[in-house]
């Protein structure tokens, strides 16, 4: 019996030991656990303060970085304006003087203008034919080939007349073969002796207006049939096809 109350003491004893193991167990793991929590958030804490003082230089560092280039930019900025603004005004200079170039040469080309026109029509005052300083070339042309069928420049007219020949060629086959060859006859209708004499009409070239103003008084003849008209000068006397 008293064995047995001993036995039952041991044991409570060991199990109240046991409980007080354990409660200083648990009481420790909690006290480590809110340890190791107030360290954690300590080196969280002082892990986000670090990271922000980075930050916060590296920050500096880039602004400082910017405000240099831009500095720098702002000088490469202002001198590329400068040289714009040199060119510009350069441009400007040039295109002031080209302009005062251009008026110069306007006015004196209208100063040439009208004095080549003064000029002009001084000599038409003073020359004692007005009038044939005033017919342009083209109209003496014209008058020249609308001059009269019978005049010395015309000619009779002609007709040419196709004619068939026919001949034999012996080819080197012993063959013969007959060909055709097509010559042209001329055939003049009327007698050129027939026609009228006609005076040529003198046309006034600049060449004679020129000698006219200068005092080329005398006489030229009119075609060019007089100037062979006197004997044997004339050397198409015997010539029917000369200028009749």
């Amino acid at each position: 019996m008293f064995r047995n109350l001993l036995y039952w003491i041991n044991l409570m004893l060991s199990i109240l030991q046991i409980t007080c193991i354990q409660q200083e167990h648990d009481r420790k793991e909690l006290s480590l656990k809110a340890d190791h929590s107030e360290e954690l958030k300590r080196v969280q804490l002082q892990a986000e303060d670090d990271l922000r003082e980075k930050t916060i230089l590296l920050r500096n560092e880039h602004e400082v970085q910017i405000k240099v280039l831009r500095h720098q930019h702002e000088d490469e900025c202002k001198k590329l304006q400068e040289e714009l603004d040199r060119q510009k005004s350069r441009e400007d200079r040039q295109r002031a003087l080209l302009q005062l170039q251009w008026k110069d040469y306007s006015i004196s080309s209208i100063k040439m203008r009208d004095s080549s026109n003064r000029k002009r029509s001084q000599c038409a005052l003073d020359s004692p034919f007005p009038g044939a300083t005033q017919t342009p070339v083209s109209n003496l042309l014209k008058k020249v080939e609308n001059m009269n069928p019978g005049s010395a420049i015309s000619v009779p007219k002609h007709s040419k007349k196709v004619t068939h020949h026919e001949y034999e060629v012996e080819t080197t086959n012993g063959r013969t073969i007959t060909k055709r060859r097509k010559t042209k006859s001329t055939v003049m209708f009327g007698d050129p002796r027939k026609h009228k004499k006609a005076n040529t009409p003198k046309a006034h070239t600049p060449r004679a207006i020129v000698k006219e103003i200068k005092g080329d008084r005398h006489l030229h003849p009119s075609n060019i049939g007089e100037l062979f008209s006197e004997g044997s000068l004339n050397p198409y006397a015997d010539d029917p096809y000369a200028f009749d």
